[in-house]
């Protein structure tokens, strides 16, 4: 009997196999359309790029983001065939069992049909009935005859329905059959796309190899730029971090002269010492000061509770914060890039987003500006966020100033153009003195 619970749970999970590869096959369908859209998003963008006659580093990440996708699509037709032939396999598994049940409901009928046969005079009935040895006896004789015939019926009736029953099975199987053809175009489609944009991807490749040395020297430019970027956010860091802690040391000369005139015995660490600032600002691991950075101490950018709300609702949005620009793709990841095809490889300290010149900049989240500067003919908009900031380089015009309050998708420039002639945006964030990765912070677009 112990075995009994997982009997009838093996054969659950068996009668609904079908329903759950029908299932499968709908969400894998499903997901398969999202992947046409971003395919469609993606190449509709490339062919706006491409526009431009000139292989650039954008078109190379493109074609590469379209490669991904593609397969992605080939893995998800594959996933669907799979599920097409686990139900093929249960519903022809189905119909043989119900043939089994069939042949088994026929043989069953025909006995009892003999048996009706070799006793079908009415003598025989009666002569069963009054056989009895009492009233109460030929009484159950009675119902006896009756259900017997009742089951005869009901016979009859089982074998309709499953007979009806193996006739929808195998409108199913044929069903089935159909989509797994309309699969299998899918795929051969699928898969002949995927050859033409490897082609296509080549020649871009083959572009930028031909231009290797131009192109090295446009990347050598770029990292001149991304280190003044990088010393211009790092500046107007510790100008906060410097601002900060004169506030906080002013704040408490005010705490020691209204306790020294109260007549209270004042402290006699002097103001706005380390040991001060310590005393006054939590200490927070890991955040930085000016001229000390990376070690655990008070983080003084967190002086007030508007900064700590905003750094911690930052936090919190991880993964969810808005895209700065409308529509864009990524021409270069944060870190270490390589360009196919080349020699050249290169370490990225923002991500640079591709988009249309003229497009609106949006502020990724509340805060205040920082600084609104030029780095190296670019020129960007800091933005600070409690103890983190975020900037937006190379922009064509700004429409806000220092010290104003902004909030999330607030329109704060346009993007200009870059090497290729194509609109880019440097997007960086760092929290304290130390980069971040900005991708993970941002909504996944594909």
């Amino acid at each position: 009997m112990r075995f009994l619970p997982l009997a009838i749970f093996v054969f659950c999970l068996w009668r609904s196999t079908p329903v759950l590869a029908q299932q499968s096959r709908a969400e894998l369908e499903r997901q398969r359309q999202e992947t046409l859209r971003e395919l469609e998003e993606v190449n509709n963008t490339y062919n706006e790029v491409k526009k431009n006659k000139k292989e650039s580093l954008g078109q190379l990440n493109l074609v590469q983001q379209r490669l991904r996708l593609r397969n992605r699509e080939i893995e998800n037709i594959n996933a669907q065939i799979r599920a097409v032939d686990d139900s093929l396999f249960f519903i022809n598994r189905e119909i043989y069992r119900l043939k089994g049940d069939l042949d088994t409901l026929k043989a069953n009928y025909a006995k009892s049909l003999i048996y009706a046969y070799k006793n079908r005079s009415s003598y025989d009935f009666l002569n069963f009935i009054f056989s009895a040895t009492s009233f109460n006896d030929a009484v159950r004789r009675v119902e006896y005859l009756k259900t017997y015939r009742a089951n005869r019926e009901q016979q009859v009736i089982e074998i309709g329905k499953t007979e009806d029953l193996i006739t929808r099975k195998a409108k199913d199987f044929a069903s089935t059959k159909v989509q797994k053809g309309e699969v299998l175009s899918n795929d051969s489609k699928a898969r002949m796309k995927l050859e033409e944009e490897k082609r296509e991807k080549n020649e871009v490749v083959a572009g930028l190899k031909s231009k290797e040395r131009e192109l090295a020297g446009t990347i050598s430019a770029k990292k001149r730029q991304l280190s003044q970027m990088q010393l211009a956010i790092k500046t107007a860091i510790r100008h906060e971090m410097d601002k900060a802690a004169k506030e906080e040391a002013a704040k408490a000369a005010r705490e020691r002269k209204e306790t020294a005139d109260a007549g209270q015995p004042a402290s006699s660490t002097p103001a706005g010492s380390p040991l001060d600032r310590k005393r006054l600002v939590p200490t927070s691991p890991g955040s930085a000061t000016p001229g000390n950075p990376g070690t655990t101490h008070a983080n003084v950018l967190l002086g007030s509770a508007e900064e700590i709300r905003l750094a911690t609702n930052l936090e919190n949005n991880r993964r969810r914060l808005p895209w700065p620009v409308e529509k864009g793709y990524i021409v270069a990841h944060y870190g270490k890039n390589k360009i196919e095809g080349t020699n050249i490889d290169y370490f990225n300290t923002c991500i640079t987003i591709g988009t249309d010149v003229g497009s609106a900049v949006k502020v990724v989240f509340d805060g205040d500006i920082s600084t609104v500067t030029d780095v190296g003919g670019k020129t960007a908009i800091i933005v600070r966020h409690g103890n983190y900031f975020t900037s937006y380089s190379n922009l064509a015009s700004v429409s806000v100033n220092k010290g104003d309050k902004v909030h999330t998708g607030q329109v704060i420039g346009t993007v200009a153009a870059g090497d290729s002639g194509n609109g880019e945006l440097d997007f960086t964030m760092a929290k304290d003195l130390i980069t971040l990765d900005p991708e993970p912070w941002l909504r996944p677009r594909s």
